[in-house]
C-alpha cells in the first residue's frame, strides 16, 4: 500500500525534561535566535551617515535618515527584549513568581506573561496568593494535548519564536493547547494551517481516526444524544478545538471525497488486461491501483462517514452506475471489518432529481437463536 495504515495518534508525545535549575525541553534546547555581531535576531542599527549637499533638500534627507534610524532601532530593541524574555524567562525560568505544574512537570514562569492566556489568568485569580503562587493543571481528559504541544503554547506567551517549532507531527497538539489556554489566536491559526497542509494519502488513516473521534457513528446510540449535537443538528461532539474541529473535519472529508480520488485516479478507466507473462507496473501486486487504494480506505470509515462519502455529490464517479458498483465493492470489503456489526446495503434509485441516486442503508444484524432440545 502507498499509505501508512498503522495505528497511532497524530500528535507526537513530548520529550522528557532534564533535571536542573531550568526547564528547557530537549526539543527546544537547540532553538536560539540567530546572532549577528553579538546580538540576537538582527545587527544593531548603524548610525546614519549624511552627505552635505550644495543644493536644497539636505534637511529632508536628514529627517528621512533619522526616521529610518529610529524605526530600525525600535524594531531591534523590541526583538532584543523578546529574545531576553524567551531565553531568560521561559527557557531558564529566572526571576519567576509562579510555579505551574502540568502532570509531572513543573514550570517556573511569570504571572505578568501568563496573564495573556485567558485560562491561566482565571486560574491565577482564583488560586491562593502565596509566594510564589502555585497552580496545578491536569490534562488527563484532553488526549489531544501532549507535553510538547503544551510547552510550545506556553513559549508563545513569551515570544513568537515558538512558531518555528510547529510541524505536521505536533501541529494538532499545539492547536489543542492554544485553544485550551486561550488568547492565542495567531498560534491557533498557524497550527491549523499546518494541520490542513499535512492532510495527504499517507496521513489520511490518522486523520480519519481524528474525524471519527469528534463525529462518532450514527449507529452508536451514545453518539446521537442531544448533548452531543450542535445547534445546526450535526453530530459533532464537543471538542476542545472549538471551531477548528469543524474546519478540520470538513478539510479531511473534502480531501478524501473531492481531491484524493482524482490524485490517484480512483475512477479512471482501467487499462486492458496485459498479455500473459507480461510484467507491467500496473499488474504488480506491490503496486495496487488507485481504485484498490481508495476502496481499502473506505473500509476504515465508520458507517456515518461511509454513507456521507458514498452519497456526496463531490465524489467524482463518472456515473451513478460506477458509484453503485464502487459502493457494492466497499460493502463487500467492509463485512469483515467496520461493517461486521450491521447489515449494510446499497440501493440504486431511478428517476431522482438532484442528489445522489445511490443510497446506503444499514440495519442491525439479527442475533442467532439457539434451539434447546430436550
Amino acid at each position: 500500500m502507498a499509505y501508512n495504515g498503522s495505528n497511532g495518534n497524530i500528535s507526537v508525545a513530548g520529550p522528557s525534561r532534564a533535571p536542573g535549575n531550568h526547564h528547557t525541553p530537549n526539543f527546544m534546547s537547540t532553538l536560539h535566535p540567530p546572532v549577528q555581531n553579538g546580538h540576537p535576531y538582527a545587527s544593531p542599527p548603524q548610525t546614519p551617515q549624511t552627505t552635505p549637499h550644495s543644493t536644497g533638500g539636505s534637511e529632508e534627507a536628514g529627517d528621512s535618515h533619522s526616521s529610518l534610524y529610529q524605526s530600525t532601532t525600535a524594531a531591534y530593541h523590541n526583538e532584543e527584549i523578546l529574545s531576553h524574555l524567551y531565553h531568560t524567562g521561559f527557557q531558564m525560568g529566572n526571576y519567576s513568581d509562579i510555579n505551574l505544574h502540568i502532570e509531572n512537570r513543573q514550570y517556573r514562569l511569570h504571572s505578568l506573561i501568563l496573564a495573556r492566556s485567558t485560562t491561566l489568568a482565571h486560574l491565577m485569580s482564583t488560586a491562593s496568593h502565596s509566594s510564589p503562587q502555585t497552580i496545578y493543571i491536569s490534562l488527563a481528559s484532553e488526549p489531544l494535548i501532549t507535553e510538547e504541544g503544551f510547552s510550545i503554547a506556553l513559549g508563545f506567551l513569551y515570544a513568537a519564536v515558538s512558531l518555528q517549532l510547529v510541524h505536521p507531527q505536533n501541529a494538532l497538539s499545539v492547536l489543542a493547547s492554544a485553544c485550551y489556554l486561550g488568547g492565542m489566536d495567531d498560534l491557533a491559526a498557524h497550527a491549523y494551517e499546518v494541520c490542513k497542509s499535512s492532510i495527504s494519502l499517507e496521513t489520511l488513516p490518522l486523520w480519519i481516526e481524528f474525524v471519527e473521534s469528534i463525529v462518532g457513528d450514527e449507529a452508536d446510540p451514545k453518539a446521537s444524544q442531544p448533548s452531543d449535537r450542535d445547534k445546526d443538528g450535526s453530530n459533532t461532539r464537543r471538542s476542545i478545538l472549538g471551531i477548528y474541529a469543524d474546519k478540520l473535519r470538513d478539510d479531511v472529508m473534502q480531501y478524501f471525497v473531492g481531491v484524493l480520488p482524482r490524485e490517484i485516479g480512483a475512477f479512471d478507466p482501467q487499462p486492458a488486461a496485459p498479455p500473459p507473462n507480461t510484467q507491467t507496473p500496473s499488474a504488480s501486486p506491490d503496486r495496487p491501483s488507485g481504485y484498490e487504494v481508495y476502496l481499502r480506505l473506505f473500509t476504515l470509515l465508520p458507517y456515518s462517514l461511509f454513507k456521507s462519502c458514498i452519497e456526496s455529490p463531490l465524489l467524482p464517479a463518472p456515473s451513478d452506475h460506477v458509484r453503485y458498483n464502487f459502493a457494492k465493492a466497499c460493502v463487500t470489503a467492509r463485512k469483515q471489518g467496520r461493517g461486521r456489526d450491521g447489515e449494510e446495503t446499497v440501493v440504486l434509485a431511478f428517476g431522482t432529481e438532484g442528489g445522489s441516486a445511490v443510497c446506503l442503508a444499514r440495519k442491525a444484524r439479527k442475533k442467532a437463536l439457539w434451539k434447546v432440545t430436550k
